[in-house]
């Protein structure tokens, strides 16, 4: 069994990916199937905290636009949703704003935060506007 440094959550309110280090896409991509294995389940949103990556900075755009199309080919799963924590100021924030123009061209609803608190309200906020009109699929 090997380790990577793709570490997921998965609550009924979200899924949180967090990205520490180097890893593949690959990597990114077997740790959020173990979590929507059941491909009924919906979560309230995806959460991609990139804080602590290191692989984000040598991403080629290409890499990029791949993973924005994967990610938007799973939205039903998130509800469209999708929320980047970053830094601001860092080249990882700015790979993250590139990497969301590509997932919003793809038809997600992304937005970016500093922390994994407010991104969490932004998706609860999101919750509860479902609770008014709902989302379509």
């Amino acid at each position: 069994r090997r380790t990577m440094p793709v570490f997921v959550e998965c609550a009924h309110a979200a899924i949180t990916l967090r990205l520490i280090g180097t890893y593949s896409l690959d990597d990114m991509r077997e740790v959020f199937g173990t979590c929507v294995l059941d491909n009924t389940a919906v979560f309230g949103g995806l959460i991609i905290d990139v804080r602590w990556s290191d692989s984000l900075r040598t991403r080629p755009t290409q890499e990029v636009r791949t993973m924005a199309q994967w990610w938007a080919g799973r939205g039903p799963q998130f509800k469209r949703r999708l929320a980047f924590v970053a830094i601001v100021g860092t080249i990882e924030y700015g790979m993250v704003r590139l990497k969301a123009v590509e997932a919003e061209s793809c038809g997600l609803v992304v937005n970016i935060f500093e922390d994994e608190r407010a991104a969490r309200s932004w998706l609860s906020a999101q919750e509860r506007l479902d609770a008014v009109q709902p989302v379509s699929a």
